[in-house]
């Protein structure tokens, strides 16, 4: 039975999913019954793209979950005073953060923008708790 090129891409998606930071040495057992040509050439694109293929897999399985961050922009304002304070003084950040929902990550339609302004304290807060966020997910794709 010939394998149609939609099942052979499944097939390699299937592998690359299962396990994308694979050694070439699984790779080609896994992809043993393609010609050798073929093969290598498979190994030299998953060399060249091997950062891009995990990124692309990590990405997918965040938009499952829910919510992806795709962007983000940032502005500081200097407040001078307010109705409470006429020498108030404080610096706050003004960052957007541009979500994408889940499983739609090349649609910009399902794009939605959350708007935060955080003083001093409260974007420190922020970047601890995306600190630990990222040092769990590193820990754990290792």
């Amino acid at each position: 039975m010939v394998e149609t090129a939609e099942e052979k891409n499944v097939r390699f998606q299937k592998l690359l999913q299962n396990s994308p930071l694979n050694s070439f040495k699984e790779i080609k057992e896994k992809l043993g019954n393609i010609d050798s040509s073929r093969l290598e050439m498979v190994l030299e694109c998953f060399s060249v793209r091997r950062n891009d293929i995990k990124n692309i897999l990590l990405q997918e399985q965040c938009a499952i979950s829910g919510p992806v961050l795709q962007d983000f922009d940032w502005k500081v304002k200097w407040v001078m005073g307010s109705s409470k304070s006429a020498l108030l003084r404080e610096p706050l950040l003004n960052l957007d953060l541009y979500l994408s929902e889940g499983g739609s990550l090349k649609i910009k339609d399902t794009q939605r923008v959350v708007n935060l302004e955080l003083d001093k304290d409260e974007l420190n807060k922020l970047i601890s708790a995306l600190e630990k966020a990222q040092e769990t997910l590193s820990n754990w794709h290792m």
